[in-house]
């Protein structure tokens, strides 16, 4: 049986101003709407249990380059779904004198995330 834990979601959507692979300005509406991605982000314990935040990212096509991109956030990046809070919780909590595990259930990652 799972542990209980608290589940939000959020969507990130914007109008970009040019492509994220070929840099092509989009005046012109060359950038369009493709869909969205689900991703699962890992937060600090807040309170009792742990929350995961569902981000749907908005999924974008180019008409130029025919590539296809994710929004970027300033929270996560790219290709991973740790925050980057708690990525520095870790570093911070690696200096002092606790064991990898023990960082890593107070951070709510795995042991080898760690």
């Amino acid at each position: 049986m799972g542990k209980p834990c608290k589940y939000v979601t959020g969507k990130l959507t914007y109008i970009p101003t040019f492509c994220g692979v070929c840099s092509a300005s989009n005046k012109k509406y060359d950038v369009y709407i493709n869909g969205r991605q689900l991703s699962r982000i890992t937060l600090p314990i807040t309170g009792v249990h742990p929350t995961y935040p569902f981000l749907e990212k908005q999924r974008l096509m180019c008409k130029r380059c025919n590539n296809s991109f994710t929004t970027k956030t300033l929270i996560v990046q790219r290709n991973c779904h740790i925050l980057n809070n708690v990525k520095s919780q870790i570093t911070i909590k690696s200096a002092e004198a606790q064991s990898l595990t023990s960082i890593a259930k107070d951070c709510s990652v795995s042991p080898s995330t760690v």
